[in-house]
């Protein structure tokens, strides 16, 4: 049954990637909601932590939001965003001190901000005040998450978090004024090519772990 949840959510991905680039509609919501809520319902038959399909189902709903029209859209979708990434971060378990490098001196102060500087570039190429805020809020959490997911150890957890980082810097890109609508067209074929691959190995490390 997980697997077939998990193929079901494949085939709703694949349909969704033919829509999306097309304007919104109930059909195209449908298919990109449900193609991430089927992963939720594969945790859940595998026998997943709770945290771990909380947060699949929230970033699920991020993904309805995200799949409307407008700004106000953009930032629900946001929020719920940054719910799913913190617990993403709780389902992985991840000693805080060991990830942020206490014990090893690593430079994770230095790698986090020159990442985070980068992405914040992007990302506010577009928008109100409002939404760059909600925007410079939700970084630092998908950073955290990436950061977190490579300190497990876990492969598909890292892997997921590296296309998860990619997907919303692809995002970050299509916001600019600036680029051309085909290059925007391109990007949403990108992001989406990429964000659901990312769900689909954070989904395989819950259930592998």
């Amino acid at each position: 049954m997980t697997g077939a949840a998990g193929l079901f959510g494949a085939a709703l991905s694949l349909i969704y990637l033919w829509m999306a680039a097309a304007s919104p509609d109930r059909l195209r919501s449908a298919a990109k909601t449900g193609s991430v809520l089927a992963l939720a319902l594969a945790a859940v038959l595998g026998g997943a932590p709770g945290v771990a399909v909380a947060g699949l189902c929230a970033a699920a709903m991020g993904d309805l939001a995200l799949s409307r029209a407008g700004e106000r859209a953009f930032r629900i979708g946001v929020l719920w965003f940054c719910l799913a990434q913190i617990l993403f971060v709780a389902g992985f378990g991840v000693d805080v001190s060991v990830a942020l490098g206490v014990d090893t001196g690593r430079p994770w102060p230095l790698l986090i901000l020159l990442a985070l500087g980068g992405i914040v570039a992007l990302a506010l190429g577009s928008g109100g005040a409002l939404t760059r805020g909600f925007v410079g809020l939700y970084v630092p959490l998908l950073l955290g998450m990436g950061w977190m997911a490579l300190a497990s150890g876990v492969i598909w957890w890292s892997v997921g978090a590296a296309l998860f980082i990619l997907s919303d810097a692809l995002i970050a890109l299509s916001l600019f004024d600036r680029v051309p609508a085909r290059v925007k067209r391109g990007l949403a074929y990108a992001v989406w090519a990429t964000y659901w691959p990312a769900v689909a190995c954070l989904t395989a490390g819950f259930l592998q772990v």
